[in-house]
C-alpha cells in the first residue's frame, strides 16, 4: 500500500477474482498533518505515480475520496498532477462546455436525460486512453456515474450470443447520426457539426471529418449525417491481454438516433433489437453505480470500462417549490416537454410509473392522458364492463372487486394485423355474450356494449370489420351470441399470429 493512501471498501463495490472493482482511496492519516488538503492529494500523486499506474491496470477505475478538492480549479490541478497528455474533443458528440483548462462540464442536455453506457469517444480513431470525473456538488439523490468492466460484457454477450459476436468481429459497425447546425441540449447527444468539428466552414469540417475517417452528408436544414466506420467493435487491451466491447450500439435511444436503427452491421444490415436489449440486461447486471459524494474524483481506464449517467433527483428547498413542482400543470407541462425523453425511456423498459405528483381526480388524470397527445382508440370489441368516467377516462373493470383478472395484452385479439404465427394450428377465441352487461364476472361485458349497438345487424356489421364472426343464440328469451375471432375472416380459422413489437423487432 502507498504511504499516503488508504483503499477503503465501500457496499457497492463488486469483485472479480477477489480483485475490487472500483478502488477506493482515501487519505492516510497518519503521513501528515493535513492528509486531505488539494496540495497533499497533488503530492501524493507525484510521488506514488507508479502505485496508481498499477492499481488502475489492475482494476479498471480508482475513486480518490475524502480530499479537499472543492473546485474546478482544483480539479485541473488534481488532473495535471497525473502527467498524461491531453486530447482535444474534437469529433464528440455530447454538448460540453470548458470550464477551466483541461476541465470541460460532463454533459449539458437536462439533468433528467439518462447517457447510456459507452467508452468515451468509441468511434473516433484514437480515443482517450483516461477519462477524470469530479463531483463539485453531490446530487440528493440519483446522478451516479455507473461504470462497468468492458471484458465482462464482452465475455458475457459471447457465451449468450456467440453468432452475433463473430459477427460483430468479422464486420464492425457503421455509426449513423444526425447533427444539427448548432448544440442542442435537449438529449445527451445533441451536439452541433459547429462545435463537433470545432468549426462553421462546412469545408474545414469536411477536412477535419476525414482525417478521422468520418463521412459527412450534408442536409437542407442545415444539419449533417455523420457516418462512421465501419469501425471494430471487439478491440484488443493489449496491457491486459483480453477483448472488451468497445462500442456505444445500445443506450442512446433518443432523438432519432436508436441503436438498431442508426447503427448497423459493417455490411449495412441492420442491428437485431432483441440482441441490443439483451446487451441493456447484461449492463444492468453488471454495472456499479456508486453515489457520488462532495470532492470525489473518479479516474477510469478508457480502454478497461464502460460508464454512463442516471439522471439525478434535483434538491427542492423550499415548501412551495416542493409543491408547484408536484402539481398536475407541472406534471403536465413536463410531459409536453419532455415526450421524446420519455417515448424513449417506454420504448426502453416497457412500463413507466409517474410517481409523487398531485395528481388526485379523473379529470386530473385525463388532463395527464391528453399531455401525452397519443390518439385515442375506442373500446368497441372490448370484453371487460366499462363505465366513462370522463374524457378519456374509464373505470378499469366494473365486476366486483373480489374477481380476479388475468394476465394479458389489451384487446389483443381485436385486429388481425397485430399477430404473427403462434404455433402450427395457433387458437380460436370462443366468447358467449349476453344481452346486457353482466357485473358478476370480469368479462361480462354484453354485446350491446361491446359493439356500440342494440341492432345485431350493426354489431355483425361492425364485427366482420373487426375479423370477428358472430353466431346468434337463443337462452331463456334472451338474446345471446357466440363471437369468433378469426385474422383473416373466415369461419374455418387455424391459426391466430404472435404480435412483433416493430419498435423493439422482438416477438411477445
Amino acid at each position: 500500500m502507498a504511504d499516503h493512501f488508504t483503499e477503503i471498501q465501500i457496499p457497492q463495490q463488486k469483485h472479480y477474482n477477489s480483485i475490487p472493482f472500483p478502488s477506493v482511496l482515501s487519505p492516510n492519516p497518519t503521513t501528515t498533518a493535513v492528509p486531505c488538503s488539494v496540495s497533499h492529494l497533488i503530492e501524493a500523486i507525484k510521488t506514488q505515480k507508479p502505485y496508481l499506474d498499477s492499481l488502475l491496470l489492475k482494476t479498471g477505475a480508482v475513486i480518490f475520496r475524502g480530499f479537499d478538492v472543492k473546485t474546478p480549479e482544483d480539479f485541473n490541478d488534481v488532473v495535471e498532477a497525473f502527467g498524461y497528455e491531453e486530447l482535444s474533443y474534437v469529433g464528440g458528440t455530447a454538448p460540453r462546455s470548458n470550464v477551466v483548462d483541461r476541465v470541460f462540464t460532463a454533459n449539458e442536455s437536462p439533468p433528467d436525460q439518462h447517457i447510456g453506457f459507452h467508452h468515451e469517444m468509441a468511434m473516433a480513431p484514437e480515443p482517450p486512453s483516461k477519462l477524470f470525473f469530479f463531483c463539485q456538488v453531490a446530487p440528493t439523490s440519483g446522478g451516479e456515474t455507473p461504470i462497468i468492466l468492458s471484458h465482462i460484457v464482452y465475455e458475457r454477450m459471447r457465451q449468450k450470443f456467440p453468432e452475433f459476436v463473430e459477427k460483430l468481429e468479422k464486420h464492425g459497425l457503421i455509426y449513423t447520426y444526425l447533427l444539427g447546425e448548432d448544440d442542442d441540449l435537449s438529449y445527451p447527444g445533441g451536439r452541433g457539426w459547429k462545435s463537433t468539428f470545432s468549426t462553421s466552414d462546412k469545408s474545414i469540417a469536411e477536412e477535419r471529418a476525414t482525417k478521422m475517417d468520418i463521412k459527412l452528408e450534408w442536409m437542407e436544414d442545415g444539419g449533417v449525417k455523420r457516418i462512421t466506420g465501419p469501425l471494430p467493435v471487439i478491440r484488443y487491451d493489449k496491457s491486459r491481454q483480453r477483448k472488451i466491447w468497445f462500442t456505444n450500439m445500445v443506450g442512446w435511444e433518443v432523438a432519432g438516433n436508436a441503436p438498431f436503427k442508426t447503427i448497423t452491421f459493417g455490411d449495412g444490415k441492420p442491428l437485431p433489437a432483441d440482441i441490443c436489449f439483451e446487451c441493456l440486461k447484461i449492463f444492468e447486471e453488471e454495472c456499479i453505480a456508486i453515489p457520488w459524494k462532495k470532492g470525489d474524483v473518479l479516474l477510469i481506464d478508457n480502454w478497461a470500462v464502460l460508464h454512463a449517467l442516471l439522471s439525478p433527483n434535483p434538491t427542492i428547498t423550499t415548501t412551495a417549490a416542493a409543491a408547484d413542482s408536484c402539481s398536475v400543470s407541472h406534471l403536465t407541462e413536463a410531459i409536453k416537454s419532455q415526450k421524446p425523453y420519455l417515448d424513449s425511456l417506454l420504448l426502453k423498459t416497457g412500463a413507466v410509473i409517474i410517481r409523487g405528483f398531485d395528481v388526485k381526480t379523473a379529470e386530473d388524470f385525463n388532463a395527464v392522458v391528453e399531455a401525452f397527445g397519443y390518439e385515442e382508440l375506442s373500446y368497441v370489441g372490448g370484453t371487460a364492463p366499462r363505465t366513462n368516467v370522463v374524457g378519456h377516462v374509464f373505470t378499469a373493470n366494473s365486476s366486483p372487486p373480489d374477481q380476479h383478472i388475468g394476465f394479458h395484452h389489451e384487446m389483443a385479439q381485436r385486429y388481425p394485423e397485430f399477430v404473427e404465427i403462434l404455433e402450427e394450428h395457433g387458437l380460436i377465441y370462443s366468447v358467449l355474450l349476453g344481452e346486457d352487461d353482466d357485473r358478476s364476472y370480469i368479462g361480462g361485458r354484453s354485446w350491446k356494449s361491446v359493439f356500440s349497438t342494440g341492432d345485431k345487424s350493426v354489431a355483425e356489421e361492425r364485427a366482420t370489420k373487426m375479423g370477428m364472426r358472430l353466431e346468434w343464440m337463443e337462452d331463456g328469451g334472451q338474446g345471446r351470441l357466440q363471437i369468433f375471432w378469426s385474422p383473416i375472416q373466415l369461419m374455418t380459422l387455424t391459426k391466430i399470429r404472435t404480435p412483433v413489437d416493430e419498435e423493439r423487432g422482438q416477438q411477445f
